[in-house]
């Protein structure tokens, strides 16, 4: 977990001049190690090695080990439970608490299909009702200052403008929260997007043919 981005890119260049050329992917607008997975809980989750997150405690929240800075990015959260939970975006200075998730801080915006509400500091009416089995898409487009999630495909609006971007050690981490009991299902791009948005890059970068060959034989 880093404290701070000089953390993160110092942890860059250390992969970089001694590490895989794999372990860091160098795509412009982003930092963080080429294998994306949650590295940061406050609260109690059950993780899984396919991004299954299941939460043990009242209100329990997670980041990746990744962020963004500039560009057009996604990821994509299944819906395993239709309950509560807000799924977005953080910065590092988004404090989680049992009581605080994605989207109750400045600078992070997070999405809750069950109130149907979308969440920065506040929160007001936006996207639809999710149900168990949807597929929630993830966007964040730094060149606009903007958010957008989508169910199965289908783009629910604009959901945040204005979003800070280009400042000192201002970037955006994959972030959920989740209360008691409910379930969700990553894919930061390990496995193709099932509804990738035109114009987004995963959060990890898609694995390439010879890889989803050999594991079509698994």
């Amino acid at each position: 977990m880093y404290s701070s981005l000089s953390e993160l890119v110092s942890e860059r260049a250390r992969h970089e001049s001694t590490g895989p050329s794999s372990a860091v992917d160098s795509r412009p607008g982003r930092l963080g190690p080429a294998t994306v997975e949650v590295d940061y809980i406050v609260g109690q989750l059950e993780t899984s090695s396919s991004g299954m997150l299941i939460s043990t405690a009242t209100f329990s929240s997670c980041r990746a080990n990744a962020c963004v800075f500039s560009g057009k990015w996604q990821y994509e959260t299944t819906i395993c439970s239709a309950g509560i939970m807000q799924i977005g975006w953080a910065t590092l200075q988004c404090p989680f608490t049992s009581e605080e998730g994605v989207g109750d801080a400045p600078d992070s915006y997070a999405f809750d299909g069950k109130r149907v509400r979308k969440w920065h500091v506040s929160c007001t009416q936006y996207g639809e009702a999710w149900a168990a089995g949807d597929v929630i898409g993830c966007c964040l487009d730094l060149d606009r200052g903007e958010a957008t999630f989508y169910r199965n495909g289908r783009s629910l609006g604009v959901a945040f403008t204005g979003i800070r971007t280009m400042q000192p050690n201002l970037a955006y981490f994959p972030a959920v929260s989740l209360s008691y009991a409910e379930r969700c299902e990553l894919n930061f791009g390990a496995q193709p997007l099932q509804y990738p948005a035109p114009g987004y890059q995963p959060m990890q970068a898609p694995p390439n043919a010879g890889v989803l060959a050999s594991t079509s034989y698994l």
